[in-house]
């Protein structure tokens, strides 16, 4: 039997952070990469992370020995360093390390009198100096101005936005991350980029970029004016360089993609994702965990991020304790010492203090142990693609509450009233599907799992198929447009 050729995808995970299995976006990333490798023996991944965070990536690469490629991607300090050494090459390094190596006075004049003979290079200084000078000592004195607006420098230095900060201005510094060379020089039919953030000159070669929602253009006043700013720049660029566009809900796509965005319908495409393949339920035993937490518990696996609304639990959790239900709260992603502090003041403010659990990033088998001792897990978010915490609390055997939000209303399509959604804007609403849940969670909890495996998609190996349809797609859309 022939082998049919090779086809090679890359994965862009090296962003601010490297997208990992775990969490996030990484759980939609990995999932499918698993199921490509899994399927389609012709295909080869190659996976982009930000260097020095190879071995978190170690386990999943050794599922499929051979077939995927780790490729570390140096942070911008590395990056600006390759720029100097390349830099030094040249004739006025030369001849700056030969004045400057000599010890003797004598020596450097010697230096001086055999230096090459450029002319252009002494306009150049005499000229260019006292404006650079100039221009230092005037951004010294704007700084707080250059603090609020520096994505007006992003046309000289590509922005590097963090995936999982929590977007003030002050959090992250805009710095050279090209994919550019490294993406051309791995050899790849076509790069997969999972996420908008950290992207610079994408034309050169085929390209599948996930744009997952446009919530920081939604709710700017969540990300900071900087954020916004940048993350607008990358994508006006990037809409006319990526070759398709990929989401996972058609609201999105309608909406953010089509409506909002403007792009071209022939260019975007949307296939749902499928729930966790750890996650559904086999009929084997499952292994016990040491309990984490003393009390029962509502828990919300998700970053400290605006949109995200964790205050609004905060108000629900008061409104619970008034009808005499004491609950605790657990949260991942977030450690005590980096949970936003107006958060942590209003814990206490609400005299909260103790019964809300800052976990930190867990394993998934953690993940798991806590999904099923929670009486719920609550999504309280103001705007989002989907939810891969409600897929997974619901096989988990942990009932889940939501917003009442069209792409969470999409991903539920199908539950009826097995499903609470609630007004995320209102902490009577949200206590009420808390309660109700408190008291019946058993209930519940069976009725979501029923509905779940009639309505959700477990199939990985055929929305892997879907979307690989699409990356060939893009090589010969590339193709094309080259030619």
């Amino acid at each position: 039997m022939i082998r049919p050729p090779a086809f090679r995808i890359g994965f862009w995970c090296a962003y601010g952070e490297t997208l990992l299995p775990q969490t996030g976006i990484g759980v939609f990333a990995y999932e499918l990469i698993d199921a490509l490798l899994r399927n389609h023996p012709e295909v080869e991944v190659c996976v982009a992370y930000r260097a020095g965070d190879g071995p978190l990536l170690a386990d999943f690469a050794a599922k499929h020995p051979g077939r995927i490629r780790l490729l570390g991607h140096e942070h911008p300090d590395a990056l600006r360093a390759m720029a100097r050494a390349e830099r030094d090459r040249g004739i006025p390094a030369r001849y700056a390390r030969a004045t400057r190596r000599p010890r003797s006075w004598v020596a450097r004049l010697r230096a001086l009198r055999n230096r090459p003979r450029t002319p252009g290079l002494i306009a150049l200084a005499i000229f260019a100096l006292p404006l650079l000078i100039a221009v230092k000592l005037l951004g010294w004195m704007l700084m707080p101005l250059r603090l609020r607006h520096r994505a007006w420098l992003a046309w000289a230095e590509a922005p590097v936005i963090l995936p999982f900060d929590s977007c003030t201005p002050t959090e992250f510094e805009l710095a050279v991350m090209q994919p550019g060379p490294l993406a051309d020089a791995a050899g790849c039919d076509v790069w997969v980029y999972p996420y908008l953030g950290v992207l610079r000159e994408i034309r050169s070669h085929a390209s599948v970029l996930f744009i997952h929602d446009l919530v920081f253009s939604r709710f700017p006043e969540f990300f900071g004016r900087a954020n916004v700013d940048a993350l607008e720049f990358v994508l006006r660029h990037r809409r006319e360089e990526a070759t398709l566009f990929g989401c996972l809900s058609e609201f999105i796509r309608q909406n953010d993609l089509l409506g909002m965005l403007g792009l071209p319908a022939e260019r975007v495409r949307m296939i749902r994702p499928g729930v966790p393949r750890d996650c559904w339920p086999t009929g084997e035993p499952v292994p016990a965990e040491p309990r984490r937490l003393p009390t029962r518990y509502f828990f919300y696996p998700a970053g400290m991020r605006g949109y995200k609304n964790h205050t609004i639990l905060l108000d629900a959790l008061v409104e619970l304790e008034r009808g005499g239900i004491a609950a605790d709260l657990a949260i991942t992603g977030e450690t005590r010492a980096s949970a936003p502090p107006a958060f942590k003041e209003k814990i206490v403010a609400l005299g909260l203090q103790g019964r809300v659990h800052f976990l930190g990033t867990v394993s998934r088998a953690e993940l798991k142990s806590l999904y099923r001792q929670a009486v719920a897990t609550v999504v309280p978010s103001l705007y989002e693609q989907g939810s891969f915490p409600i897929y997974e609390a619901v096989l988990l055997g942990c009932p889940a509450a939501c917003s009442d939000i069209p792409a969470l209303r999409e991903q539920c399509d199908g539950f009826g009233e097995a499903m609470l959604h609630f007004d995320p804007h209102d902490p009577v609403a949200v206590a009420d599907a808390m309660k109700t849940l408190w008291t019946r969670r058993e209930e519940y909890a069976a009725r979501q799992l029923e509905a779940a495996q009639r309505v959700w998609p477990r199939d990985w190996d055929g929305i892997a198929a879907g979307w690989l349809a699409v990356f060939r797609e893009a090589v010969e859309r590339h193709r094309r447009r080259a030619g």
